[in-house]
């Protein structure tokens, strides 16, 4: 009865006619190995592959693989070496896997994710019967006891060693390698197939005993033992394509699957018959004939594993899809992978077009093909076709070709006619482009690229209806839609000239439409490339848009619409496949490579509807079909799942070896906890869905407390960062896109992330209590800090008004200084002129030496103040060299002696060396010394002791200035070095020669600069030691801004503060007898001073050498200048009116003045003034007071050396006249005067008057200008230059004669040259050429 009922089932349920189509696994989709030997699904879906390398699970979209040596992970479960042969995979009632694996029984934990080697027994084979596992090895039968987590030994027999184990409810089937044995309840073991080796055992639902053998063939054993054989040598019906079994599996209608060396083999217990699978070159089919394992999941999806293949698998229900690729050798192909548009015939064949493989025909009953294509005589002319339409009345075919034109094909006869034969040029007709084609009210209608025409299909005769259209159709009012680029035409068929013109983008259609049909209930729709789909509301007079957005198409670049037979609309697209029912707007999809075998659709691709519901769609890899009525199946059960948690990258196992995030696996855990760093988190889920055909790729996911909206995916991957603490909800759902999804899966996990510990509670309360803490002690602090401010405050200020008062005090005597040196300058310079007399009576004489001693006492204060001012305000750089320190020194102790000799004072110089190389600034670091000895000849009583000591070592250099004086106190020793510091005893003691309190500042500011140190060391009565540490090297100085490191020691220079000296009668001859060229008078000089007194002086110092000319200020000096000419100009700088720096400019700006040399005189002795006076022109720049001889000596080196060069301009033949000009006026003015002269001096009436217009210059003032530049009346320049030019040729030119040389140069005569160049070389031209050669 149970037979007969599971008959009726088979009957009623309908079986796929279509071939199967398998889907494949393998390395590149992870696979550990090849070679498939088991397969299991556990309780969550993955699916298990035992392979020879290992084990694979796989959850339909990522694969695990565990291998031993392939485990890099150091926090993985994996505690067993798996690298050998895994097979014989079955699970218990706990969910557990277990397999063999190196003859050991393998258990996996699917809670805690580890793996275990149960017990000490051996393990040949594994299997499971109501959720016990049991395991057999040579003469042993165990049973798994999971509360020892061990094997339990059962039954011992004498009988060969066990292959296969196979439970039933009362027996106990055992295969060994000698034969097939029974242990029945209560009785003994006992053989029932004796002799082969049996591989594999299994129970079907009716109690049968499938048995493989190795190589022995296939045994079928009903409950009551009557066995029935098969093998590869048996006939029909009791033959199988191999004796080699392995796995076996059964589905739900009582088909046994098995799987052999030559294939997969179905048995159908209702027809008795085998079907076998075996691989070959059609897409779809096995990868590898030789079958191991079977097993059928719980979507009743049937998992084949190969040897070579990896793994194959299908869905015999749910594989409703039957592809078609290209083949041309086989006859179950198409011969051209792109498939075109279709026709259906009234005996239900498929005709269809293809872009390059002409016409093919599909037999639906046997499923084949033949092939029409062009070079026969009897076929198309081209095997390009665009579009075909099928008459019914008569059988035939009319086909559209690109570049063939229109071609019938009789279906009786087997004839082909092509229209392009009968056309000629003029004729109405269709040429040989055709674009639609369609059959309406026994006409056809075609649309060409010369036109749109209409034949009568009894007569062959066209008739031109309107311009060439892409796609057209007619409606139920007989009109006729046609498209043609953006525009929509329809138009009266049965009066053409009533027609309308849609331009469709005034309708908001801006791309161009592909296709466009009418429906049943007479709605006009056109699909539109990047637009999706429109349909024509003629009451509005509007297009209604479904697209993508909308939700009503799978993507907006359409292709083709056809109308199915339930009235929904079928849409290609780039995507796959659409079904939208216009009705209600609800829209089903079928995704490309995922739900269609197909993997690409595009522009030209046809869809067929048949009349039997099957549809077939074409692609770019061949044609596929199915039917309608299989898309609404009911589905296949499954679930959704988290699969694996990965916390900053790394994954999360359960337990400890993970920090115990997860108590057990991530799929059974219905929430985490983690803390406030483990808040970067990945979250993989899964499905048990394997259905191609209704699996869903598109999922939606949101955080709750984080995200506001659902995200969607179609990743199983879900990425979160940076998550702050709180409490948090994943959910995970399916997004609604495919035509199956009845109930959309939808899972959920939450997530704890906890706070960080200073954000607890207890932080919290610690905070406050914290802060009051330091709120307290800060008020206490802030007032105790406010009362210490307050005091410091006063001292501060206090501090500042001293400072502020030192500034002021110091700038008040700087400026005085300023003013000093001019009156002291007048008092030095006329002690030096009373000097100078030799009738002063000694008395006077007394008395004036005690004035000038005074005067160079105030001078040298003054420049110890200027000085002291520079060094504050970093004015100041030294010029360091390295020098030998000793000389330096000694020659300072030798200035003293004299001194200590006079005071009766003991005055010693000791070093240690005698020589010792230091970088130090002499100028500058003589000033310290100075300072420091005449301070302790000062406060040293007579006979007391002075001594000059020198140490160093490898860093440094001490020097120590000692004396017996009177001492200091440690109050005086604490501000020794404070500016205008005077001790107290030592007031006392230099009442008659006071000091002015800088001289130790001043010291201490240039060792600084030197990067040393002083320090004083002193006591009331008994003397004071000053210590100079200096360091050794250069490395000190060679970042500090302020030194100019010298290679060498600078030549001694004159400074503005040396005292003038008086110049005597014998002084003024030696300066005649310097310069015999200078005869007094015959020479002016200018001298510009607003001080009277110092004007007076200087015409005294200058009058007895040169004409004085005397002026009292700028301007005047100016006006002089131009008038006189005069030969020098001596000037003060600050004067009224005009500067001195103001006339200097103006004078070298001038070009009758710019080469009088002009020296400047200031009392601002400092670089940048010098600097300046030198870049206005000045020649000379001296400081006051000067030194009386050596200004006269500078302004008299100044003319004469004006004087040689002048003298050297007549003298010698290759002098540059360039050397005479001291600005660039005067360079300018030379250069033109040379060139002028060069190039006409050959013309004899070239004279001074031709030469001063080509300059540009009056005749008096050039005539002077020249004069004074060079020595020479214009005349006597154009004479030396002719002279000049003919010793050149005379050198270079041994070939001209005199004479010639005589007229090129412009002279009268030969005779008169010849005079001219004696007169200036003392010999004639003869001799000078006949000298020089």
């Amino acid at each position: 009865m149970k037979k007969l009922l599971l008959f009726l089932c088979f009957l009623f349920i309908r079986q796929a006619i279509y071939p199967v189509y398998f889907k494949h696994l393998g390395m590149s989709d992870g696979l550990s190995q090849v070679s498939v030997m088991s397969i299991y699904q556990d309780q969550l879906g993955r699916m298990w592959f035992g392979t020879r390398e290992g084990v694979s699970i796989y959850d339909g979209e990522r694969m695990r693989v565990y291998k031993g040596w392939e485990n890099l992970d150091p926090e993985s479960s994996i505690n067993v070496l798996l690298g050998h042969e895994c097979d014989h995979l079955v699970g218990n009632r706990q969910g557990d896997i277990f397999f063999r694996a190196c003859d050991s029984l393998v258990r996996y934990d699917i809670r805690e994710e580890k793996f275990y080697v149960v017990g000490s027994y051996k393990a040949k084979t594994v299997t499971s019967s109501d959720g016990d596992v049991w395991t057999g090895y040579e003469n042993m039968i165990c049973r798994y006891d999971d509360k020892g987590d061990s094997l339990q030994l059962c039954i011992k027999e004498n009988i060969p060693d066990i292959s296969c184990l196979q439970i039933a409810k009362k027996k106990i089937w055992i295969g060994t390698y000698e034969g097939l044995y029974v242990i029945e309840e209560g009785k003994k073991v006992r053989c029932l197939i004796d002799g082969p080796e049996f591989y594999r055992l299994f129970e079907s639902s009716t109690g049968e005993i499938w048995a493989g053998c190795r190589t022995g063939g296939l045994y079928r054993i009903t409950p009551d033992e009557k066995i029935t054989w098969y093998s590869d040598t048996n006939p029909a019906p009791y033959h199988v394509e191999s004796s080699q079994i392995r796995g076996f599996a059964e589905d739900r209608f009582g088909n046994i699957w098995f799987g052999t060396f030559m294939g997969l083999h179905k048995y159908n217990p209702y027809t008795d018959q085998f079907t076998v699978y075996q691989r070959d070159h059609l897409p779809g089919s096995l990868s590898h004939s030789s079958v191991f394992s079977v097993f059928i999941d719980a979507q009743e999806t049937i998992w084949v594993g190969t040897y070579y293949g990896g793994v194959n698998y299908f869905n015999p229900e749910r594989e409703i899809f039957a592809h078609y690729t290209d083949n041309p050798l086989r006859k179950e192909c198409l011969n051209y992978s792109f498939v075109g548009h279709l026709a259906e015939d009234k005996d239900g064949n498929i005709w269809i077009c293809t872009e390059g493989g002409g016409l093919n025909f599909m037999d639906r009953k046997t499923r084949t093909f033949k092939y029409f294509t062009a070079g026969h005589p009897n076929s198309v002319l081209q095997n390009n076709l665009k579009s075909i339409a099928y008459d019914e009345k008569r059988h035939r075919l009319y086909i559209g070709t690109h570049h063939g034109g229109l071609s019938r094909y009789d279906i009786k006869t087997g004839l082909f006619h092509n229209y392009l034969n009968d056309y000629e040029e003029g004729d109405m007709k269709p040429d040989g482009i055709i674009f639609h084609t369609m059959i309406h009210n026994d006409r056809l209608y075609v649309s060409a690229m010369n036109g749109t025409f209409v034949m009568d299909l009894d007569t062959d005769k066209f008739k031109w209806l309107c311009r060439n259209a892409q796609s057209f159709t007619i409606d139920k009012e007989e009109n006729i839609w046609i498209l043609i680029g953006t525009s929509l035409i329809r138009m009266e068929l049965a009066n053409p000239d009533n027609q309308k013109n849609y331009a469709l983008p005034r309708y908001g259609i801006q791309f161009e439409p592909k296709r466009i049909i009418t429906t049943h209930d007479g709605n006009i729709y056109c699909v539109v490339l990047g637009g999706g789909l429109y349909r024509y509301d003629k009451q509005a007079d509007s297009f209604i848009h479904y697209s993508q957005g909308s939700g009503h198409l799978l993507s907006n670049y359409c292709y083709n619409v056809a109308e199915t037979n339930s009235g929904e609309l079928l849409v290609t697209s780039d995507k796959g496949v659409t079904f939208l029912n216009p009705s209600n707007g609800k829209a089903r999809f079928a995704t490309l490579g995922a739900n269609l075998p197909i993997t690409s659709i595009a522009d030209g691709c046809g869809i067929l509807v048949c009349r039997n519901n099957e549809l077939f769609v074409g692609g770019n890899d061949g044609l596929t079909s199915f039917y309608q009525e299989d898309l609404d199946k009911k589905e296949k059960n499954y679930s959704l799942y988290f699969s694996e948690l990965y916390i900053h990258n790394k994954r999360i196992y359960p337990g400890a070896v993970s920090g115990d995030i997860l108590k057990e696996a991530f799929p059974f855990s219905e929430s985490i906890h983690l803390n406030h760093g483990q808040n970067n988190l990945i979250i993989n889920f899964a499905t048990t869905n394997y259905i191609d055909i209704q699996k869903n790729n598109e999922y939606q996911y949101k955080l709750i407390g984080f995200d506001k909206d659902w995200v969607s995916s179609s990743s199983s991957s879900i990425y979160y960062t940076n998550l702050d603490p709180g409490k948090y909800t994943l959910q995970v759902r399916e997004k609604n896109l495919s035509q199956h999804l009845m109930n959309r899966r939808e899972i959920s996990l939450d997530i704890r992330i906890a706070q960080p510990w200073y954000n607890t509670g207890w932080a919290w309360a610690l905070y406050v209590l914290t802060t009051f803490t330091i709120t307290y002690l800060t008020v206490r602090t802030v007032n105790a800090r406010r009362k210490l401010a307050l005091s410091l405050q006063k001292e501060r200020e206090e501090k500042e008004r001293n400072e502020e008062l030192n500034q002021a005090k110091l700038r008040f005597f700087t400026n005085i200084s300023h003013e000093f040196r001019t009156p002291l300058t007048l008092i030095i310079s006329q002690i030096d002129m009373l000097f100078q007399s030799s009738s002063l009576p000694p008395t006077l004489y007394n008395r004036i030496i005690k004035i000038s001693k005074n005067a160079n006492r105030m001078r040298n204060m003054i420049s110890e103040l200027l000085e002291f001012r520079k060094l504050e305000q970093n004015y100041v750089s030294l010029h360091v060299c390295e020098q030998n320190l000793i000389p330096f020194l000694k020659d300072i102790y030798l200035s003293y002696c004299e001194l200590s000799v006079q005071q009766t004072i003991t005055f010693n110089f000791n070093t240690e060396e005698d020589d010792i190389l230091l970088w130090f600034d002499s100028n500058q670091l003589q000033k310290v010394f100075y300072n420091l000895l005449s301070n302790a000849f000062k406060y040293t009583k007579p006979g007391g002791v002075v001594e000059l000591y020198i140490s160093s070592n490898d860093n440094d250099v001490k020097i120590k200035v000692i004396d017996t004086g009177i001492g200091l106190s440690a109050e005086d020793v604490s501000h020794i070095f404070d500016r205008f510091y005077q001790a107290e005893n030592g007031k006392q003691l230099s009442n008659s020669n006071p000091g002015t309190g800088l001289g130790l500042a001043l010291s201490k500011n240039i060792v600084n600069l030197h990067h040393g140190d002083i320090t004083v060391q002193s006591q009331l009565g008994y003397g004071t030691i000053f210590t100079i540490t200096l360091l050794k090297g250069r490395s000190h100085f060679e970042n500090d801004k302020s030194t100019i490191l010298l290679e060498s020691v600078e030549e001694p220079v004159i400074k503005g503060e040396s005292l003038p000296d008086s110049i005597s009668p014998e002084e003024y001859e030696e300066i005649n007898n310097a310069f015999p060229d200078l005869k007094s008078g015959s020479y002016k000089v200018l001298i510009v001073e607003d001080n009277e007194e110092l004007l007076q002086i200087l015409n005294t110092l200058f009058i007895p050498f040169y004409q004085v000319i005397l002026a009292r200020n700028g301007q005047e000096g100016l006006q002089m200048a131009n008038e006189e000419k005069p030969d020098l100009v001596v000037s003060d700088v600050m004067m009224p009116l005009m500067s001195g720096m103001e006339m200097c400019m103006k004078i070298k700006n001038n070009i009758d003045l710019c080469h009088i040399p002009v020296v400047l005189l200031t009392a601002l002795d400092s670089v940048e003034y010098n600097i300046e006076g030198l870049q206005q022109g000045a020649d000379d720049y001296i400081s006051k007071p000067f030194h009386a001889k050596v200004l006269l000596m500078r302004c008299n080196n100044l003319i004469r050396n004006r004087l040689l060069l002048k003298s050297r301009l007549t003298k010698q033949v290759d002098f540059d006249v360039q050397l005479l000009a001291s600005t660039s006026l005067d360079q300018e003015l030379l250069n033109h005067l040379v060139e002028v002269v060069d190039k006409s001096m050959g013309e004899p009436d070239f004279d001074v008057n031709v030469l001063a217009r080509e300059l540009n210059m009056g005749r008096s003032s050039f005539f002077t200008k020249i004069k004074n530049l060079t020595g020479m009346t214009p005349s006597e320049f154009i004479q030396n230059q002719r002279i000049k030019r003919a010793a050149t040729l005379l050198r270079e030119r041994p070939d001209m004669l005199v004479s010639e040389i005589s007229d090129q140069l412009g002279f009268v005569s030969t005779v008169y040259f010849s005079r001219c160049f004696k007169a200036k070389f003392g010999i004639s031209p003869a001799q000078f050429r006949k000298k020089d050669s």
